[in-house]
């Protein structure tokens, strides 16, 4: 076979549930929610030295919003 498929290794959802109490409480899930803001943050703390770093639904629509940013 070519190109295998391959499964993906999922945890268990008693390891994952506990992050759905936030957007619950604030009854907010994405753009700006309190776990997109954690992971924004999160992510920049790793990764940036200045500035700051945008979460994209896609790959394709980061790829875009930088070029847009270096007005290409």
């Amino acid at each position: 076979m070519l190109f295998p498929f391959l499964r993906p290794a999922l945890p268990d959802p008693e390891k994952w549930t506990p992050y759905l109490k936030l957007p619950y409480e604030h009854w907010y899930f994405s753009n700006f929610g309190p776990l997109a803001t954690r992971l924004a943050d999160q992510m920049g703390n790793a990764y940036l030295t200045e500035g700051y770093g945008v979460l994209c639904a896609s790959n394709s629509a980061g790829l875009v919003i930088a070029l847009q940013a270096l007005d290409v």
